[in-house]
């Protein structure tokens, strides 16, 4: 446990500080029927990592064009509205969720 230790403190990475080094890779995630549920669940299974202590959380697998449907991704502008909601979701229960500087707007 000992080699542990420094997982549970905090770190500046560039500019970017951390409450702890636990970090949630990114990874496709498999919607529901409804778009609707979509959302409901991606927020949902976002915050509860959060709530569980993540410092910083990725995402990713989000298709540009239409691959599933209801895939949640880029290739509506429906989307993005709700996409970009996660950071604010993550961030107030203290997990980091970078944006790009394109999805501003």
């Amino acid at each position: 446990m000992a080699r542990l230790k420094r997982l549970f403190e905090p770190i500046l990475i560039g500019s970017l500080e951390l409450k702890n080094r636990i970090k949630m890779p990114a990874m496709a995630l498999v919607p529901p029927d409804s778009e609707d549920v979509i959302i409901k669940r991606l927020k949902a299974f976002y915050i509860e990592r959060a709530k569980g202590g993540v410092a910083i959380i990725g995402v990713s697998c989000t298709p540009t064009r239409l691959i599933q449907d209801p895939m949640l991704g880029l290739y509506d502008d429906r989307f993005v509205r709700n996409l970009k909601e996660l950071p604010e979701v993550v961030h107030a229960y203290g997990a980091n969720m970078r944006r790009t500087r394109n999805d501003e707007g």
